[in-house]
């Protein structure tokens, strides 16, 4: 399975960037490469091109910096992150047990602390959340739902800050 990183960044909050790129180095994928949008100060080389934004036109445009990832990635899956998201040691190993038979996926994430961050998320909940069982929502973690529950899908999103798509679906909406 072959891969284009794309990390968001600008000046004001790369300095993650360099241990971001070297979490993805040490995944030993056989072909990817990382893509940054915005000013990293990392060099291009063999595996990592800088993409130029021009912040003055729109400071912190996400979107549209996602779109430029989307437009020079060279490999159908897509691993969408910002400045600040560092990759587990088994995250590929992870990703060839799961399979390439997805068209958008959302990825566990983990706070410094171990805690879980937004990622498996609901939003717009008809009623009341607490109404529902604990299977359904966890209290007090906002609208983290458990790995397990799959009845929510038409309730939930995609955290903008880390997720991967096919090229073929971006490119298609």
């Amino acid at each position: 399975m072959n891969f284009s990183f794309g990390i968001i960044t600008c000046k004001e909050s790369n300095q993650l960037v360099p241990l971001v790129v070297e979490s993805i180095k040490k995944l030993n994928i056989p072909v990817y490469e990382i893509l940054i949008v915005g000013e990293s100060g990392i060099p291009d080389d063999s595996i990592i091109k800088n993409i130029p934004y021009d912040e003055s036109i729109k400071s912190n445009w996400i979107t549209r910096k996602k779109n430029l990832i989307t437009e020079n990635a060279l490999y159908d899956n897509i691993v969408f992150t910002h400045d600040y998201h560092v990759f587990d040691i088994n995250w590929y190993e992870g990703f060839i047990k799961f399979g390439d038979g997805f068209k958008v996926c959302c990825n566990v994430l983990i706070n410094k602390n171990g805690d879980r961050y937004r990622d498996w998320l609901w939003w717009d909940w008809p009623g009341e959340p607490h109404a529902h069982s604990d299977t359904v929502y966890i209290p007090n973690l906002e609208h983290i739902l458990p790995y397990s529950e799959k009845r929510c899908s038409r309730w939930m999103y995609v955290n903008g800050s880390y997720w991967v798509a096919k090229k073929s679906v971006m490119k298609a909406n």
